[in-house]
């Protein structure tokens, strides 16, 4: 099962977000991150988050790939925020947010959500990893039996692995 999520078309292709599962989903959204205000010289790129409702077991899936302007980030964490307190399900949050672990930003999730990686691992960028901006949270329901990093090139971040226990 796949499920893209067009953001933008860049150079003539589609560039988004794409989730792919072993399982069917019983619901799957795109939603817009809203564009932050065009008055300042930071480029940026329209960004969007996909939203997918799993059953046997009932869970939710927030994925997304935040840009690198500030305002950016901040129009996507509050976005992201608000889905997360939508949810009634047990959560796994996944992405590059392009946020490193000890910036402001990025706290509210590590409030909220436990982290499924405790080391700070760097991903990115794939060939000589030095910064950590990619991550799986999950919600405190849910068990993490084993995470990793992968040593593998699939592209410009290093992948992640989570094997979860999800409660029925």
């Amino acid at each position: 099962h796949h499920y893209f999520a067009q953001a933008i078309i860049a150079k003539g292709r589609p560039f988004g977000n794409a989730l792919i599962s072993k399982y069917p989903w019983k619901e799957i959204e795109t939603i817009p991150i809203p564009d932050p205000p065009r008055d300042t010289d930071e480029y940026y790129e329209s960004r969007v988050i996909i939203k997918a409702r799993f059953e046997n077991p009932d869970f939710t899936v927030i994925a997304s790939h935040f840009g690198l302007a500030k305002s950016e980030q901040v129009n996507a964490m509050k976005t992201t925020l608000s889905l997360i307190d939508e949810v009634k399900t047990p959560l796994v949050l996944m992405g590059d947010f392009n946020i490193t672990p000890n910036d402001d930003k990025i706290r509210p999730f590590f409030e909220r959500l436990k982290n499924a990686y405790d080391e700070k691992i760097p991903s990115f960028p794939s060939g000589a990893p030095e910064r950590r901006i990619d991550y799986i949270f999950v919600s405190p329901d849910i068990k993490v039996i084993t995470s990793a990093i992968v040593a593998a090139v699939a592209s410009d971040h290093l992948p992640h692995i989570a094997v979860l226990d999800i409660p029925e």
